[in-house]
């Protein structure tokens, strides 16, 4: 993923931030930044330079799980990507936040996408009350203009984050995942 992380003794906008470049899906271009604190009570958790519209992250890594499954899921954050990418889901896509932006929609479309899974916060019970739940009935009513009923569907972590989730919460959400969807539909890191 090539990130780093910017000292706090730094000056800037992404000081005491772990920061990653986001390309566009050959590695031709960067096309920004997004830099995320460490500290939980930070007023600007996530940071992006570049235009957020146009960013598909991490196709530069996954364009070819997506081309050969022909699914993705889509997460709001990179350390959600990472988590998933470390126990061996590989065709996920970014949305750096609660939208689905023009971007990933008309990569989805390109690349002839035929599931889309949606992976957002589940924090119902949270202080943000439902803000992920909410952003996932959007993205889905949204995807549905474009895509059938089966193609789009919610698969919620069973806790608020996929980060917050450990690896027994992940195994079982990724089996019944792969009950919802089939396995051929999950980017394994052998794909």
């Amino acid at each position: 993923f090539e990130c780093g992380y910017v000292s706090s003794k730094i000056k800037g906008k992404l000081k005491g931030k772990v920061v990653w470049p986001i390309y566009d899906t050959e590695k031709k271009s960067l096309l920004g930044f997004c830099g995320r604190s460490l500290e939980k009570e930070s007023k600007m958790r996530y940071l992006c330079f570049g235009e957020k519209s146009n960013f598909v992250y991490p196709s530069h890594l996954n364009n070819k799980i997506i081309e050969q499954t022909k699914c993705v899921l889509v997460t709001e954050g990179i350390p959600d990507c990472m988590k998933l990418f470390d126990i061996g889901i590989r065709n996920i896509l970014v949305l750096f936040g609660t939208e689905l932006s023009y971007g990933i929609l008309n990569y989805l479309l390109r690349k002839n996408v035929q599931k889309v899974i949606i992976s957002t916060n589940n924090e119902i019970n949270s202080a943000n009350k439902g803000a992920g739940n909410r952003a996932s009935i959007k993205i889905k009513s949204r995807l549905l203009r474009y895509f059938d009923s089966k193609s789009v569907i919610e698969h919620l972590p069973p806790k608020k984050d996929i980060m917050d989730c450990d690896n027994q919460e992940l195994d079982l959400w990724k089996r019944q995942l792969i009950l919802l969807v089939g396995e051929s539909h999950i980017g394994h890191e052998n794909c």
